[in-house]
């Protein structure tokens, strides 16, 4: 019985009921504790855990592995306790988490990328240790691919270390080739992926552009690609051009409030739409986003940009104010209630 609710609880967060679906799982770990059936209330657990993390609520998806860290000893937990930290950018935390779960499942290779990432964090912090990590980085990935040819994942991790780093630190041409070749082998949307990290390594922005656009185009019904290919857009600060393509990807997944977001402030950025720009980030505030979108502080603070661009200072001012007190130290609103209170002195 308690498989059925872990299935239940799950197709209730697909319908969009989530709170049925926390309801359903959390009395799934009740009654599983109580009966005894570690697989069904660890499976409870490990459903529930991800349902919070979609919501941003990491907090509770920690506290949920730890509830459950006691019940087993294999590498599920651990795994998951190293995601959750990986949300949170917490390097020391997803290496630590990490590298237990591995003793439990050493060829997990899952597992292994997950560690990988850890170390990636740690080496983009910079400082003296940097390249000692960027090399752990790379042995962590070769570990994934080795357990598991298939996991397109880790090829694609390793990729950026192989064209990014000197031969002498293991990096080089030969190694990226045969890597892109695999890669293109395995999965055709990560293929054209590869390929556009190469042009963009080799600071070729319009073959890049070919690629990603390829990319979304091997499923143009999937958002992901669309959502590459804006993301390419805003990097290269072409904003006009991003706009259509950040509202395909929002029309194939409208529930997805970070792309709510990037077209947002694409349009923002772009000074155009600024009226649907401003309805994006108020849905944005109210609804809330997962663990990497951006805070409620940055919403209104971009939202407070939006309306001082539509010509309403006053709601602007309103809106960094908000974002200060949610964020005291968000210079960038403190510096444009400043500016506008000299306009407006009655707002100070």
């Amino acid at each position: 019985l308690g498989g059925i609710g872990v299935m239940l609880g799950y197709a209730y967060f697909l319908d969009g009921d989530f709170a049925t679906a926390v309801s359903v799982l959390e009395e799934t770990i009740k009654t599983g504790v109580v009966a005894g059936a570690i697989n069904s209330t660890m499976g409870a657990y490990c459903v529930l855990a991800r349902l919070f993390a979609l919501q941003g609520r990491l907090h509770r998806c920690w506290e949920l592995y730890e509830e459950a860290e006691p019940m087993v000893d294999d590498g599920r937990v651990e795994i998951g306790l190293a995601r959750v930290a990986l949300a949170r950018e917490d390097h020391d935390a997803v290496i630590k988490h990490a590298r237990r779960a591995i003793k439990r499942d050493r060829e997990n290779s899952g597992y292994h990328l997950t560690l990988a990432y850890g170390y990636g964090l740690k080496a983009a912090r910079g400082g003296m240790s940097a390249v000692f990590y960027a090399g752990k980085f790379k042995g962590a990935c070769e570990e994934a691919v080795k357990f598991d040819p298939e996991n397109v994942e880790a090829h694609f991790a390793v990729l950026q270390y192989y064209l990014m780093a000197p031969g002498l630190m293991g990096g080089g041409e030969e190694k990226a080739q045969e890597t892109i070749s695999t890669i293109e082998s395995l999965d055709p949307f990560y293929g054209h992926l590869a390929r556009a990290l190469e042009a963009w390594v080799d600071e070729d922005a319009d073959r890049a552009e070919d690629e990603y656009m390829a990319a979304a185009l091997v499923d143009s019904a999937s958002p992901e690609g669309w959502v590459v290919l804006g993301m390419f857009y805003m990097e290269e600060r072409r904003y006009a051009d991003g706009i259509p393509v950040w509202s395909r990807a929002l029309s194939l997944d409208p529930d997805d409030l970070e792309v709510v977001y990037a077209l947002s402030k694409t349009r923002l950025l772009a000074g155009t739409e600024l009226d649907a720009a401003a309805e994006g980030f108020r849905r944005y505030i109210e609804e809330g986003a997962g663990p990497r979108g951006a805070t409620e502080a940055e919403a209104r603070w971009r939202l407070g940009m939006t309306l001082d661009r539509a010509g309403m200072p006053l709601e602007a001012h309103a809106q960094w104010e908000r974002a200060l007190e949610l964020d005291p130290e968000l210079e960038r609103a403190a510096a444009l209630i400043e500016s506008i209170e000299k306009v407006y002195p009655e707002l100070e």
